[in-house]
């Protein structure tokens, strides 16, 4: 019975030793990491090259940024009539810059708080200070607010680039400002 224990053990011992040989390849372990790296750098640049064109016609590309509240912008000019719209500043769902309609009632999809999507040149602050937001050539609005904007309702599927969480609660569209 001690023999097959120390034969056992024996060919455990070259199992493992062989299993972490193959483990400690040094050549193969650097090539991996630096392949995988290449392959998203690679990947990420032909995907901002090529996504611009692919956006379906109609459609708008949204950028993203700040960690909360969450700022949109675009440099594209939405299809459609501009509305004046007039609501409250907020951080929406997602952390989301959003307008909410004064003397809405209810969070169905017209009175919930709408994600704004603004023009590149705005500026946010979305860290230590009160958040706001300053459109070009226009005054500071503070969350809590009152802004009046000209913007297109644009429903979320043609906001590409969009944050999920931006597009969650009831409302079915975001607001492009002008």
């Amino acid at each position: 019975m001690t023999r097959h224990r120390s034969v056992a053990a024996s060919l455990a011992a070259v199992l493992a030793l062989g299993a972490v040989t193959a483990c400690s390849d040094d050549d193969s372990t650097a090539d991996p990491s630096f392949t995988t790296e290449t392959t998203t750098t690679t990947e990420t640049s032909t995907t901002s090259a090529t996504s611009e064109p692919e956006i379906p016609e109609g459609h708008i590309a949204v950028s993203s940024s700040g960690g909360g509240p969450i700022a949109l912008t675009t440099r594209d000019t939405p299809e459609g009539e501009p509305q004046q719209v007039t609501g409250r500043l907020i951080v929406g769902p997602g952390s989301c810059f959003a307008l909410k309609r004064p003397n809405g009632r209810g969070n169905d999809g017209e009175n919930a708080p709408r994600p704004l999507v603004l023009p590149v040149g705005s500026e946010f602050v979305t860290r230590g200070d009160r958040p706001s937001v300053t459109l070009p050539g226009k005054d500071t609005v503070y969350v809590g607010e009152t802004m009046d904007v000209e913007a297109v309702s644009m429903p979320f599927n043609e906001l590409d680039g969009l944050p999920d969480p931006c597009a969650r609660g009831a409302a079915e569209s975001g607001l492009v400002v002008n």
